[in-house]
């Protein structure tokens, strides 16, 4: 789950098709995601777990 956190802040925009294909599986089959929907280049330096849910079979992380 964390990796779905640290995969979608951390963009570089010289990169951004990469970024797009590792972020991806992470959504839903029905969201669509451009590689322009981030503009800055992002770190993520530090997330909290708040918890992970589960709802018609799909897992949903909460971060802080």
């Amino acid at each position: 789950m964390a990796n779905s956190v640290t995969a979608y802040y951390t963009f570089d925009k010289t990169k951004s098709d990469a970024w797009l294909d590792k972020v991806k599986p992470y959504f839903a089959k029905n969201v669509t995601l451009s590689s322009s929907t981030n503009t800055e280049d992002m770190k993520l330096l530090q997330a909290k777990l708040n918890g992970i849910f589960t709802v018609d079979s799909i897992k949903i992380d909460n971060f802080r």
